[in-house]
C-alpha cells in the first residue's frame, strides 16, 4: 500500500554470500571476485556501505547466517558487523568456539547444529533494532539479514525434521515430504512477515520511518521441489 513492488527479480547467482556481494557492490559476481560461499570480496572493491560511511552515515549489519560472516569481506564500510551466532554472546569470538566450529564443520554434521549455521530472526530484529533506536538524527544505513525461509524449514509443530534430512544428502524425499517442507517454508515466511512487522514498528517508535527507505529484498530464492 505504501511502496513499489518489483515483480521481475533475478538474481546473478543462488548461494548466499555472492548474490550479497553483487546487491552490496552493484557488481556480478565475476567482478567483485565472490563465486561462492567462502569467498573474499576482491580488494579494492567499493561497496555500498563505505560509500555511505564516507558520506557521514553511521552503518550498521546484523546477520543472521554463517556464510555472511566477516571473513567474506562484506563487512567492510560497517562500523557495527553483527555475525555473532552463538547462543551466549560473545562465545563466538572464542578461539574455543573457532576450533569446535572447524571439526564439526570438517568431519561432523554442521546442519543439526543450529547455532553453527544460522541465528534466531527474532534475535537478530531485537539488535538491530536497539542500534537504530540509538542513532538519533545522524543518518544511518542498516543492513538486516534473516535467514529462516531458507533451508532447513523449521516451525512449531513441523511434521518433518528437515535437518536430519539434509544430514543424509542421498534421501529420496517422498511426496508426502515434500508437501510437509513447503508448508513448514510458508511458515518460515509467515514469520519473517511478522518480524519485519517489528522492525518497522521500532523504526516508527524512533519517528524516522518518513525519512527512511526501506528495502524488502532477497538473496536467492529456494528449490520447493521443483527438481
Amino acid at each position: 500500500q505504501r511502496g513499489v513492488l518489483f515483480l521481475d527479480a533475478v538474481t546473478p547467482t543462488p548461494e548466499t554470500a555472492p548474490a550479497h556481494a553483487t546487491m552490496l557492490t552493484a557488481l556480478h559476481p565475476l567482478r567483485h571476485g565472490v563465486f561462492s560461499n567462502g569467498g573474499n570480496l576482491s580488494r579494492g572493491v567499493p561497496s555500498l556501505a563505505e560509500i555511505l560511511e564516507t558520506e557521514g552515515y553511521a552503518t550498521g549489519a546484523f546477520l543472521s547466517a554463517y556464510a555472511l560472516d566477516s571473513s567474506t569481506g562484506l563487512d567492510r564500510g560497517f562500523e557495527v558487523y553483527d555475525d555473532d551466532l552463538s547462543p551466549i554472546r560473545g562465545f563466538s569470538e572464542l578461539l574455543i568456539s573457532d576450533v569446535l566450529s572447524k571439526v564439526i564443520f570438517r568431519v561432523g554434521h554442521p546442519e543439526r547444529f543450529a547455532w553453527l549455521l544460522e541465528r534466531d530472526g527474532a534475535e537478530t530484529v531485537e539488535i538491530a533494532a536497539g542500534w537504530i533506536g540509538q542513532r538519533g538524527e545522524k543518518p544511518w544505513f542498516a543492513w538486516v539479514h534473516l535467514f529462516e525461509p531458507h533451508a532447513p524449514y523449521e516451525a512449531p509443530g513441523a511434521s518433518v525434521d528437515h535437518r536430519a534430512l539434509i544430514a543424509n544428502p542421498n534421501h529420496a524425499y517422498t511426496d508426502a515430504e515434500r508437501e510437509a517442507l513447503s508448508l513448514q517454508y510458508a511458515q518460515e515466511v509467515e514469520r519473517v512477515d511478522g518480524l519485519v512487522g517489528e522492525l518497522l514498528s521500532a523504526l516508527e517508535q524512533t519517528g524516522g520511518q518518513d525519512r527512511t527507505i526501506v528495502v524488502l529484498t532477497a538473496d536467492h530464492g529456494e528449490q520447493l521441489g521443483e527438481h
